[in-house]
């Protein structure tokens, strides 16, 4: 059992959820349970001279530092995503994906990590057999924008797919 685990079955739950979509467009989500402190913020991305772009550690470091700091047992869920092999990019995903683990394992945040069949399938997002990847990305804004109408406009863009699936991510979490 991870500390995660532990944190999510005992008597009195956590209040603050940080849900997290790691790919370059990804965001980190924060879900209140109380309504009052929803938040999204974009991953934070360098492009070292080396090449392709990565997730900036230190910004990242300090944007999670301040979250632990200021929200009270926090507890996160990374949408846990394998590539395939011989996909583009993918040693630069999992690049990124690690950064996210040490990050938040430096910040002392328990962490578990999701399938995204299992948080998809938890809120009834599961692509459909004739549903273009488009539209099921389309679908999750939406789903963001009805269960967090105080930030609905973070998802309004095409391109804010990752920020409903963060904050998506972040919700599936507190209702385990």
């Amino acid at each position: 059992m991870t500390v995660a685990d532990a944190i999510l079955s005992g008597p009195v739950g956590p209040r603050f959820f940080l849900g997290v979509d790691p790919g370059l467009s990804g965001a980190l989500g924060l879900y209140d349970t109380q309504g009052t402190h929803h938040r999204v913020i974009d991953l934070p991305t360098i492009q070292p001279k080396s090449g392709k772009r990565i997730v900036d550690a230190r910004a990242l470091a300090d944007i999670v530092g301040e979250l632990a700091f200021e929200y009270d047992a926090l507890v996160a869920a990374i949408e846990n995503v394998a590539g395939r092999p011989r996909q583009q990019g993918v040693f630069h995903y999992g690049l990124s994906t690690g950064i996210i683990h040490g990050v938040l394992a430096t910040h002392c945040v328990p962490y578990v990590l999701i399938a995204s069949q299992v948080w998809k399938g938890g809120l009834r997002l599961v692509r459909g057999k004739d549903e273009t990847p488009a539209q099921h990305k389309t679908r999750s804004r939406l789903k963001a924008m009805q269960l967090f109408p105080s930030i609905a406009d973070s998802f309004k863009r095409v391109q804010d797919d990752g920020r409903a699936e963060a904050m998506l991510i972040a919700f599936y979490l507190s209702q385990k």
